[in-house]
């Protein structure tokens, strides 16, 4: 019984002394204060965050497009794109554009549900090999036939 009243003591002097005041003022937010940005004020602060570590440059790029139910992948040539918004140093801003011109080529061949990945860098010499690099592993791993689109322009 002792035992049980101590407990109960000590658990109600630690809720007295360490219990929450409702006069403190929170050090984050005052009483009745909520967020007071919205989320345009939020994505703002982020993009402008982003383009402070952007830069326009050139940039030398080719694409794939392939169907896990196709066993072709088409390759496209390794094209120079000028005055591009590279952020980060690697990631391209408008890679969506890039994409969805390519895919819409693709539907205009009558090649529907392909994925589409975009290759780019700053120097032709390095995409080129990294071309070749992507094309050896692909042709190495998977069962993939490699088709050229050499008349497609971004």
């Amino acid at each position: 019984m002792k035992r049980f009243a101590f407990l109960f003591l000590t658990m109600f002097v630690s809720v007295a002394l360490f219990g929450q005041s409702t006069t403190q003022k929170s050090p984050i937010l005052t009483q009745g204060e909520g967020l007071r940005k919205s989320q345009k004020d939020i994505e703002s602060m982020r993009d402008d965050s982003q383009n402070k570590n952007s830069e326009i440059k050139d940039v030398y790029m080719f694409a794939l497009a392939f169907s896990h139910l196709d066993s072709v992948l088409y390759v496209t040539g390794v094209q120079k794109m000028e005055n591009e918004q590279v952020n980060n140093g690697y990631f391209l801003v408008n890679r969506d554009r890039y994409e969805s011109a390519l895919l819409d080529y693709m539907y205009g061949m009558g090649e529907s549900n392909r994925m589409v990945v975009i290759y780019f860098g700053e120097k032709e010499k390095s995409i080129i090999k990294k071309k070749q690099k992507v094309l050896k592993r692909v042709k190495k791993h998977h069962s993939y036939s490699v088709g050229e689109l050499l008349d497609f322009k971004f």
